[in-house]
């Protein structure tokens, strides 16, 4: 038998290619296999396009040749569909039909599905939205309009096969493989879900198992949903959908249920499948949750998640213990526990122990669960306390892991804001509860401590304390201000620490510190400026300097004066060379005038005999040339150079 497709419908014979029903068809080497493998994505597909899952598997069973074909193994194309699928195509040799009913063959495209799922749902799409110009074209296989799937096959008949024969061939496997089986099927029907049996007939009062869900369909074959039924013996619970809960919670108006494997919910004490927890469920299903029960004369409490609580536990302001299946035990008296790595007292009366206590040998915290604090802090009505490993607090002096020292009292509390002298050596404990190290004020005075907190070991001499230079009396103490330290001067600032490369002022008085905060001495070249200090080490000011037979004039910052000035009030003109030292017994040339400064430094000025020629110097100091003076009454020239003629 072959198949074409008419003239009419050039575009479907774009899309389906010509089959033979051969031997493959008859006698497939796996047809069971087969019909097992494609019985999910079948069932799926047609269920959701309201198609006939046997007329599908049928019609995939004979065109591809029971999955024989090349076009199937190697493009999952169960149904000769040509084009592309997301652009995945495989070009085949396939034979077609003239439109004088002339067989010849040519290599097209044929969609490549990456499954056998999406070739299901194209054939699927095909048949529920037909053609391009008539989209109702397969509608005689849709299942509101046949009765059922050999019905459905009938309306493929001259539509989708040209053969005769097509119809019967396609009813023949569906009889002989029992696929109208798979026509058992869920319908939506006005808001309701039904099923069906693949005879037509409603299934009611009865339980349905499909699609790996369990349904119970009432009297009138509607589906329970949404909802908790009572069966006599069991309750259970049905989805939305009508599938029944099956192991997992249930939560529903504010209460909790666990449906087990069949979906009964569980009623009674159970040890949880998953969590390893006890909890109890009422005879309606529901989780007990904040609440106690007896079952078989042992009690047990729920807290608001429903598990039974193990260990210790706070219930309305009253301490319990529990065993680790949740039941109530007696509380132990004056004795210890350990539970889940924690430790418990309970006293005379089995009451447990909370906040601090001295347990004789030693002190211990108990948080407000009961459980003893181990390795922490504890703060307690304002005083600090540490726990070691075994929950017992710090007493005396201690070196923590962090490296400071702590003083602990008898009672354990940390000692702050406070001088302690421990076994002959002195200490000041910080507010922080630290040991003070290095250099500190303390009320108003400056103290030094060691690296293991002891005061008063270091005197006079010097301690580099993280960065810091600081000089220790007779008395252990750091200097501050301004002192003389024998060789050189130096300036320590309130906390104590040594001036170093800055400027410090003192009573009026300014000083250089250098690297070594060591205050200048004498003259010094300070990059931008020239400095003089005195042996004090306070810098010149407004003042004259002698110094290695040099003069200097220091203006009212401390800078020596560069270059030409007034000096005087404007009595005299000088010169300062770059170093700062007063010009003397020489010329100068400054911008183009020539000056001549005398034994002290000043400026001539008037007619003088230079020796060799006599020259006239103008008020400001600088020579006339090349121009006429009247002096006295009396002219003089002068030249280029300033020499009169």
């Amino acid at each position: 038998m072959k198949k074409r497709h008419i003239k009419i419908f050039g575009f479907l014979g774009s899309l389906i290619t010509a089959f033979a029903l051969n031997s493959s068809v008859a006698h497939a080497s796996d047809p069971w296999g087969f019909i097992n493998k494609l019985s999910p994505d079948v069932r799926s597909v047609t269920s959701q396009y309201n198609l006939y899952a046997s007329l599908q598997m049928a019609q995939a069973a004979v065109e591809s040749g029971w999955g024989e074909s090349a076009l199937s193994k190697q493009a999952n194309n169960y149904f000769g569909i040509k084009g592309t699928y997301n652009g995945q195509y495989v070009i085949m040799n396939t034979a077609e039909y003239d439109k004088d009913g002339n067989l010849y063959y040519i290599d097209a495209q044929f969609k490549k599905y990456p499954s056998a799922y999406q070739s299901m749902e194209d054939n699927a799409r095909l048949l529920r939205y037909g053609l391009s110009w008539d989209p109702k074209f397969y509608s005689g296989t849709w299942r509101e309009n046949a009765a059922n799937g050999p019905s459905a096959a009938d309306g493929l008949t001259g539509r989708y096969a040209t053969s005769p024969v097509y119809a019967q061939t396609l009813k023949r496997v569906m009889s002989e493989y029992n696929l109208q089986s798979l026509d058992d099927s869920l319908r939506w029907e006005d808001g309701q879900l039904r099923y069906y049996y693949s005879n037509g007939t409603m299934a009611k009062n009865t339980w349905i198992d499909t699609g790996g869900k369990s349904y119970w369909f009432d009297a009138w074959g509607n589906a329970y949903r949404d909802m908790i039924h009572n069966f006599g013996n069991f309750s259970t619970y049905f989805f939305a959908d009508g599938g029944q809960g099956k192991n997992l919670w249930i939560n529903y108006g504010g209460k909790s249920y666990w449906a087990d494997a069949q979906g009964h919910f569980f009623v009674g004490l159970h040890k949880m499948p998953e969590g390893g927890f006890y909890s109890f469920f009422n005879n309606d299903g529901s989780q007990v949750k904040n609440a106690w029960k007896t079952v078989s004369g042992k009690q047990y409490y729920f807290r608001a998640d429903g598990h039974a609580v193990t260990g210790v536990q706070k219930i309305s302001g009253k301490f319990y213990f529990f065993n680790g299946d949740g039941v109530l035990q007696a509380n132990p008296k004056n004795q210890w526990v350990d539970y889940e790595g924690k430790s418990y007292w309970f006293d005379a009366n089995g009451n447990m122990f909370t906040g601090l206590h001295n347990m004789g040998s030693f002190i211990s915290y108990f948080y407000s669960d009961g459980s003893q604090a181990k390795n922490t802090w504890v703060d307690v009505a304002g005083k600090s306390y540490w726990m070691d490993e075994q929950g017992h607090a710090f007493i005396g002096l201690h070196k923590m892991k962090q490296g400071y020292i702590s003083y602990f009292n008898n009672d354990g509390s940390q000692a702050k804001n406070i001088w302690m002298t421990l076994s002959g050596k002195r200490y000041y404990f910080m507010a922080d509860g630290h040991a003070a190290v290095g250099v500190h004020k303390i009320g108003n005075d400056f103290y030094y401590f060691d690296n293991n907190g002891v005061q008063g070991t270091v005197k006079n001499r010097w301690v580099d304390v993280n960065g810091k230079s600081y000089w220790l009396d007779g008395n252990g103490r750091p200097f501050i201000g301004m002192h003389n330290m024998g060789s050189f001067i130096s300036y320590f600032w309130s906390d104590g620490s040594q001036a170093k490369n800055t400027w410090v002022d003192v009573n009026g008085k300014s000083y250089w510190m250098d690297w070594q905060g060591h205050a200048h001495i004498g003259m010094h070249n300070m990059g931008s400026f020239i400095s003089y200090f005195y042996n004090d080490g306070s810098q010149a000011k407004f003042t004259w300097i002698d110094t290695n037979g040099k003069s200097y004039w220091f203006d009212e910052v401390g800078h020596a004066y560069i270059g030409l000035h007034s000096m005087g009030m404007g009595t005299y003109t000088s010169y300062f060379y770059n170093d700062g030292s007063q010009a003397k017994n020489t010329w100068v040339d400054v911008n183009g005038n020539s000056y001549w400064m005398d034994n002290v430094g000043h400026a001539y000025t008037g007619l003088h005999d230079m020796g060799g020629f006599t020259s006239y110097f103008w008020g400001d100091g600088s020579q006339a040339k090349n121009t006429s003076v009247n002096v006295n009454g009396r002219w003089y020239n002068f030249d280029w150079q300033g020499h009169a003629y």
